[in-house]
C-alpha cells in the first residue's frame, strides 16, 4: 500500500539497522550465562550487578557501532541501486533510528535477556507479545494509512504518514519495552522469580 521508493527506502533502511542489532545480540548472548550461573549460585547481586555491567559496555559498543553508520552513511548508500527519492529516505530513516537505538534499544531488548537467564520468561513474553501487537503492528497501521480498514467490517481515516508512520511506531514499541523493563529490573522482581524457582528445583 505504500509507494516503491518507500518500500526501497525501507529494505536499504533495515539492512543498515541489523548491523546496530548485532550489537544487543552479541550481549544477549554474553548475559545469559553469566546471570544464569549467579542465579544458580544463589548470587542474586551478582546477577544484578554484571547485568548492570554489560548493558553499560553494550551502550558503549552500539553508540561506535552508530557512529561509524552515521558518518560513512552517505557513501554507504551510494553503493545500492534506487532512486535519489528512496536513497534520501533511507538516509534519514536510518540516522532517526539510529538516534533511538543509541538511547532505548538496549533497556528494550537486553534486560529480557536477563530475566530468562533468572527464569522470569513469563512476563518478558506477556511485555513482548503485547507490544508487538497493540504498538508496532496496530499503531503503524493508523500512522501511516490515510485510510484504516478493520477487517472489510469498518474503516476509518489514519494519518497517512507513509514508511515513517511504521518506524515511528516501531521506536514506541521500543519504548514501551525499554519502560517496563527497566521498571521491573529496577524493582528486582525478576531476581525473586529465579529465586523461587531455585527453591522449587532443590
Amino acid at each position: 500500500m505504500l509507494p516503491t521508493a518507500m518500500i526501497a527506502a525501507q529494505s536499504v533502511a533495515l539492512n543498515l539497522a541489523n548491523y546496530q542489532y548485532a550489537v544487543n545480540t552479541a550481549f544477549c548472548c554474553a548475559v545469559i550465562p553469566i546471570v544464569g550461573q549467579c542465579i544458580g549460585a544463589g548470587r542474586e547481586d551478582q546477577a544484578k550487578h554484571y547485568a548492570k555491567l554489560l548493558v553499560k559496555l553494550e551502550y558503549v559498543m552500539m553508540w561506535a557501532v552508530i557512529l561509524v553508520t552515521v558518518l560513512f552513511l552517505r557513501p554507504i548508500l551510494g553503493t545500492y541501486d534506487g532512486s535519489a527519492t528512496a536513497k534520501d529516505v533511507a538516509y534519514w530513516l536510518v540516522i532517526s533510528h539510529s538516534a533511538c537505538v543509541a538511547l532505548i534499544y538496549p533497556l528494550g531488548f537486553f534486560f529480557p535477556a536477563a530475566f530468562r537467564a533468572a527464569s522470569d520468561v513469563r512476563f518478558c513474553m506477556v511485555v513482548s507479545i503485547s507490544s508487538m501487537w497493540l504498538v508496532r503492528i496496530a499503531l503503524a497501521y493508523v500512522l501511516a494509512l490515510e485510510t484504516v480498514s478493520v477487517v472489510g467490517l469498518f474503516s476509518f481515516p489514519g494519518l497517512g504518514l507513509g514508511i515513517w508512520g511504521v518506524w515511528v511506531a516501531m521506536m514506541l514499541d521500543w519504548l514501551v519495552r525499554a519502560v517496563l523493563y527497566t521498571i521491573r529490573f529496577l524493582t528486582g522482581k525478576w531476581l525473586r522469580v529465579g529465586k523461587k524457582i531455585s527453591k522449587i528445583d532443590g
